[in-house]
């Protein structure tokens, strides 16, 4: 009776086990990596989905300015491994023509298509003589720095890999693009404008940072920075002080060769 009952007892067992397997989901299958035509398409239908009556609007988080463009074209589309792609976009003033902006989306693969994660202006028209011409806006975006030969002696990682963990973090530290923060004692709501060369590596202890410059929220002329910290071995990132600055920002530097934020004097090797 025992022997018989043992049976029955593997049988339906196994019996369960088939059936549990024919039910089972099966692992979802990645997602094949987005073409350059599936990339443009994606940003074009992002520019579409912010636009009205053809008319992208874009605040420009460094000058405050309601940037009201009209798209010409995707002019180039680059990629990154971990990061994405970077479509680099042609616009011009809805109100005149010939003035021109390049800007940068920064895009993420989800699913089969594309999630925002920044804009960043890379061109502007500055006048000249009857026309405009399109300079480039300092500082340079750190997915452009693997185009640059490197000359960094100092055996590091990559000044863009740093940079881009930092963004990364920064970004989902942060609500609609808003990151609440603490400045001394005062509580302060910052949007991020822009991350700064150099980046440096510790001497003490083999960490990255990188300075990022905030504005306080409603108040175009009240600039901050902070120091962002980044573990090599683990990928974590940590921030450090964060404090107002009294000035602006020299546009013709294209990279400090000293941090703009307070790194509490530690040495460091600038990397790039």
């Amino acid at each position: 009776m025992n022997a018989r009952l043992d049976t029955l007892c593997c049988a339906l067992a196994a019996a369960a086990s088939v059936a549990a397997a024919s039910f089972s989901t099966p692992a979802a299958a990645a997602p094949e990596p987005l073409s350059e035509t599936a990339v443009t398409s994606e940003v074009k239908r992002i520019i579409a989905d912010r636009s009205d009556d053809g008319v992208f609007r874009f605040r420009d988080t460094r000058t405050g300015e309601q940037l009201s463009l009209v798209l010409d074209d995707v002019r180039i589309v680059r990629g990154l491994p971990r990061y994405g792609w970077f479509p680099n976009v042609m616009f011009h003033s809805a109100t005149d023509p010939k003035k021109k902006y390049a800007l940068d989306f920064w895009l993420q693969q989800e699913g089969d298509g594309a999630r925002l994660q920044a804009i960043r202006i890379h061109k502007v028209p500055q006048p000249d003589g009857d026309g405009w011409m399109s300079i480039t806006r300092p500082p340079l975006p750190w997915w452009w720095l693997p185009t640059l030969r490197r000359s960094s002696q100092t055996a590091a990682m990559p000044a863009w890999q740093v940079l881009g963990s930092i963004h990364t973090h920064i970004l989902a530290d942060a609500e609609q693009g808003v990151t609440k923060m603490q400045s001394g004692e005062e509580p302060v709501e910052l949007e991020l404008v822009d991350l700064h060369q150099p980046v440096g590596k510790s001497r003490a202890d083999g960490r990255y940072f990188a300075c990022a410059e905030f504005r306080k929220l409603g108040s175009p002329a009240a600039i901050y920075f902070a120091d962002y910290w980044l573990e090599p071995k683990s990928g974590a990132v940590s921030i450090g002080s964060v404090l107002p600055s009294d000035g602006t920002l020299n546009e013709a530097d294209k990279a400090a060769s000293e941090p703009r934020c307070d790194i509490k004097g530690i040495a460091f090797d600038a990397v790039d």
